[in-house]
């Protein structure tokens, strides 16, 4: 969802949709969905229909406590340093991107997942430090 850009995202996917994009039967899908919506990664749409179900990625807020669910001024700052066009999220944890770090400072660690999308990692949530180029 994140290589098919920001539109995407805000539309959400739907069982078939995502037999399409991972070429998997539907009980595949089934499962996997059910799997993605335990681990928090995705949360059914309200309002949509058993059989036609919509569902939307959780993006998570930066810091509970500030109720803020936009990357940091600080993370946006480093994103706007790198001059690239797109949008950027807070990463969830729970989620393992792919795609390369675009820029890194002691706080924060831009990474492109898409072509103008982009997360925020907070710097102490990762296991290495990050490196400028490193997927």
């Amino acid at each position: 969802m994140f290589r098919c850009g920001p539109d995407r995202i805000a539309r959400g996917i739907t069982p078939k949709d995502y037999t399409k994009i991972t070429k998997c039967p539907a009980r595949t899908a089934g499962r996997d969905i059910a799997g993605l919506v335990e681990m928090g990664a995705i949360t059914r749409v309200p309002g949509t229909a058993t059989r036609n179900a919509r569902y939307a990625i959780t993006l998570p807020r930066q810091s509970q406590d500030a109720g803020c669910s936009e990357p940091s001024d600080r993370a946006q700052a480093l994103f706007q340093s790198t001059d690239t066009d797109g949008r950027l999220y807070p990463a969830n944890p729970s989620i393992r991107y792919d795609g390369p770090i675009v820029a890194a400072d002691g706080w924060y660690a831009i990474q492109r997942v898409a072509s103008q999308t982009f997360v925020a990692h907070s710097v102490q949530a990762l296991d290495d430090s990050p490196q400028v180029g490193a997927v």
